[in-house]
């Protein structure tokens, strides 16, 4: 039986969430693309979260499993080519333990990367979910995605900018559109990539999540719920 105490923070946690809560809040992905391969090659961040990260990797793919998360740019010119992962054969998961924070990150956006020399109706394209995971629990839970440019579906993103072969290179972007915050307290990130694609890079930014104190009024307003529910249980003891 869980004790009173837990009962208070229980129900202490679900008031601070629900006052915080804005109904226009949404994480929302964005794509672009572009004909030249290099064009997003000085976007690519070397001092992201997943830099010099080793993943837990499920699946088995060709050319470099640390193309997603390197933080350099290697141009996919030749046939074969270090440096950019290909998710081939497809699904591919990666999961990273955001270990430096001992009371995880806020992830503020995600920014992924994908393009190659030829068939880029294909290897240009992006589809994957993005789960993660928060302090003192295990379980990834999957993103709640919205978006623009037909680059979400469902809990997936989805995005197909090219209708033929070539060369070509896209980007999808995802941020959250009130707070700036997409997760708090993340202390994992997982990415299950379901297509053939060539990924560039994988950038995911963020700070550490700093334990807050509720302002007075919000302090009040716990207390009296507190002092209700210690109450409420002294007359069911009683």
């Amino acid at each position: 039986m869980k004790s009173p105490f837990f009962n208070f923070v229980a129900l202490s946690t679900f008031v601070l969430s629900t006052l915080a809560t804005s109904a226009d809040a949404a994480i929302v992905a964005v794509g672009t693309s572009n004909a030249n391969l290099d064009a997003y090659s000085s976007e690519i961040l070397a001092n992201d979260l997943l830099t010099g990260l080793s993943p837990a990797v499920t699946g088995s793919m060709q050319f470099d499993t640390d193309g997603v998360y390197d933080g350099a740019y290697v141009s996919a010119s030749g046939a074969t080519n270090g440096g950019n992962s290909y998710m081939n054969p497809p699904p591919i998961v990666m999961t990273f333990d955001l270990t430096g924070s001992v009371t995880g990150y806020d992830i503020t956006s995600i920014t992924s990367i994908a393009g190659w020399n030829a068939n880029r109706n294909i290897h240009a394209s992006q589809k994957y979910t993005v789960s993660v995971s928060f302090i003192g629990d295990s379980a990834y839970v999957p993103l709640n995605l919205t978006g623009a440019f037909d680059v979400v579906t469902g809990e997936s993103i989805s995005y197909y900018p090219f209708g033929s072969s070539g060369s070509g290179a896209s980007k999808v972007t995802i941020t959250e559109n009130v707070s700036g915050v997409i997760a708090s307290g993340v202390d994992g990130i997982r990415f299950n990539f379901m297509v053939d694609s060539v990924f560039q890079e994988i950038d995911v930014l963020g700070v550490a999540t700093v334990a807050t104190v509720p302002e007075p009024a919000t302090s009040a307003l716990l207390i009296g719920i507190g002092a209700t529910a210690l109450v409420i249980m002294r007359r069911r003891r009683q």
